[in-house]
Formats: structure tokens, sequence, C-alpha cells
């Protein structure tokens, strides 16, 4: 009977215990987001506006590889930008679609085409096409660009006047996400979802789908050669500018006008590419990181769900039950303001999406240890696994 009743303390001990964790880790949630969006939201207040005398040319640099679905439309939202001087540079980067007659279709509007080539060994293809384009610019700035990325007339102008007002070398841009309601919204991956809630000074958040570059700087940095391997040379950059005082990190809205669309399965794709070596390439970090995200974020769920079903609910469901409403909140938050979307979306959706993140973790670590993830069409293991941190 005391050992039965001992056993009974330590199970309660435990499970408030547990639910105390949960609420830390709610309150922390909540925090460090409500920073990080006062922190990186666009602000065109008191950003004064360069004479065209004074006005850089900006090249618009856009690798495509297989993406007839998207080009155009992403084309036809850079070249109504306006501003003055711009330059736009699309590489084709071996396409086995028709994207290469695609990008010459648009030569009448300016549009400089570059025939790209098999990468050299050590290169991620993506990387290889990016060291081109910024080789073949000759504009002062470079904005790098996904095909999946849409611009109003404005974003141009707005962010480079904002960029010479901060005297930035780098400005990144995560765009919000298509009006249109779609699975790759309702079950989006959360790659910037962790950006934003790490501390800036664990991680500098940085976005592979806009980002403008003083020139110079990249030149000073070594271009993309010392990057050639790297998943996200965007993000490496980005610290090395962090460091400096000379990067900024921005939050799309209405007015700054940076839409992005990409289909679930890109997103996929995306994060079974990076989630392994974002974690160091170490499957115990892995493994450890998938048990930490079942713990945290989804037994909540699944105990208060049970508790429910099964007619067992205590005080201990309920304030459970409270911990799952917050994680849905904050959530909800961070659809609502880093993608404009409806706050509904972040309620029903983040039990899913997180397991959803342990799988992916799992797929990541599996594919990169047997040598079998692609990206495009193009095996990637080899260069990423071989480098060292």
């Amino acid at each position: 009977m005391v050992v039965y009743a001992m056993m009974l303390i330590m199970d309660i001990f435990f499970l408030w215990a547990w639910i105390a964790i949960e609420i830390v880790l709610v309150s922390i949630w909540s925090v460090q987001l409500r920073t990080a969006f006062q922190r990186y939201r666009w602000r065109n207040d008191k950003i004064s506006h360069l004479s065209l005398q004074d006005t850089p040319t900006i090249s618009v640099c856009i690798p495509a590889r297989n993406e007839t679905h998207a080009l155009t439309d992403c084309l036809t939202a850079v070249l109504a930008s306006d501003y003055p001087k711009l330059e736009v540079i699309v590489l084709d980067d071996c396409s086995q679609d028709n994207t290469s007659q695609l990008i010459r279709s648009f030569a009448n509007s300016g549009v400089r085409f570059i025939e790209g080539e098999v990468p050299p060994t050590g290169w991620l293809g993506r990387n290889h096409a990016l060291e081109v384009l910024s080789k073949n610019a000759s504009g002062k700035y470079l904005l790098f660009m996904g095909v999946d990325t849409r611009v109003e007339p404005g974003t141009i102008t707005q962010l480079a006047n904002y960029m010479f007002a901060k005297r930035a070398s780098m400005v990144s841009v995560l765009p919000q996400r298509s009006r249109n309601v779609s699975i790759g919204i309702l079950f989006s991956t959360l790659r910037y979802f962790w950006q934003l809630l790490l501390p800036q000074f664990l991680h500098t958040p940085a976005s592979a789908s806009l980002w403008l570059i003083r020139a110079a700087a990249l030149e000073e940095a070594g271009g993309f050669a010392p990057l050639q391997a790297k998943v996200s040379p965007e993000n490496t950059l980005a610290q090395q500018f962090a460091a400096k005082s000379t990067y900024r990190f921005l939050l799309s809205d209405t007015e700054l006008g940076a839409y992005y669309s990409k289909k679930w399965s890109s997103q996929v794709d995306t994060a079974i590419r990076l989630y392994y070596p974002a974690l160091y390439k170490n499957p115990g970090i892995v493994l450890l990181s998938m048990l930490g995200l079942t713990l945290a974020y989804v037994a909540p769920f699944i105990v208060v769900a049970y508790q429910i079903l099964s007619g067992s609910a205590s005080l201990a469901t309920v304030v459970l039950g409270a911990v799952c409403v917050g994680f849905g909140a904050v959530y909800a938050l961070f659809v609502r303001t880093a993608y404009g979307q409806p706050w509904l979306f972040g309620f029903v959706s983040f039990p899913l999406v997180m397991v959803q993140e342990i799988i992916l973790l799992a797929v990541s670590m599996i594919g990169y240890v047997t040598g079998r993830v692609n990206w495009k069409g193009r095996n990637i293991c080899y260069p990423v696994l071989r480098r060292k941190f």
C-alpha cells in the first residue's frame, strides 16, 4: 500500500512537472515571437527616396531549373517594377523541360538569358547557379529571388530605399504567403517558424526567397565559392554581415508587397534537403530533436484527447488543454503575422504540422544517410556530407 501511494505521488509529481515545463515553453514562445515580430516587421516611415541620378542599378538574379509552372508569373511581376534602373538575368540550370525557351521568350522585354552548365565537382547546383549569376550581373546591388516569389510594382523600390537608408550590405525578406488558400499554406513546413523562435544570438534568420546584397560586399566575402556545398548559402552570408551589423531581415506585409507561392510538395522537398544539414549532420541530434518535439508539442494533444475521450478528465487535463490552446494561439499569431493568413489556420493545423515536422526530420536523416536526397533531379548528398562544419 505504501509503495502504491509513493508511485501515485511520483506519477502526479512527474505529470505536473511536465505540465510546468509546457507552460514555460508556451510562455517563451509567446515572448520570443512577439519580440521577433517587433524587430523584423516592415517599417516604411522616415525612409528617404533617392533621386534618379543617385539610384544605382539593381540586377535581379533568378536561377531556374524545370520552372515552367511558375516562371512566367515571376518574370511578369518583376518586369512591372517601378524601379528605374533594373537588370533582369535568368539562368537556366540545365532544365529538362521548356524553361529555356520560356526565358528566351522574354528577351524583347529586356530579360537576359544565361545558359547553365553541369556544376563542377563539390558544388551544389543552386549555389553554382548563384555564382554564375553574380559574375554576369552588372548591377551595384544584386537581388536574388526564387521563381515562386511574386513582387508588386513598388516592392523593389521600397526594399532598395530601405537598404540604402540603413546602409546595409544585405537585406532578406520573408514574403507573405499567396492569398489563395491551399494545402501548401495549411500544411506549411516550419522552417521559418523555427528561425523566428530562436533568439537572435543563437540564429540569424534569412530568407532564400528574396534577398538583396551589395555586389562589392558579396565579392569581399569571396562570392559563393566558400559556400559551394552549403545548402543555405544566404544564411551563412547573413551571419557574416550580422556580425558586422550590416544585415537586416524583414517580414513582408501588404505594403511591401512580396508574396510567395510554393506547392506543398516543393516545401517538403526543401525541408528534406535542409533539415539534416541544419542539425550538424548528426543522427543523434536528429533523434533527440524528434523526441523533444514529440514530448513537448505532440504528446500534450494526445494526452488531452485521450483523457477526454476516455472520460478521465481532471484538473491536469484542463491545464494541459489550456497549454495546447496556447501553442495553437502562438502558431496562429505566426500564421497571421508572417504569412498574412487567417488565425484559424494556426489552431487547426498546428498539431498536424508538428507531426509532419517530426516525420520530415526522420526522412531527411534517412535520405542523407542512404545517399538518396535529390534536389530538382540532382543528388546532393556527396557535396553536402563531404564538407565539414
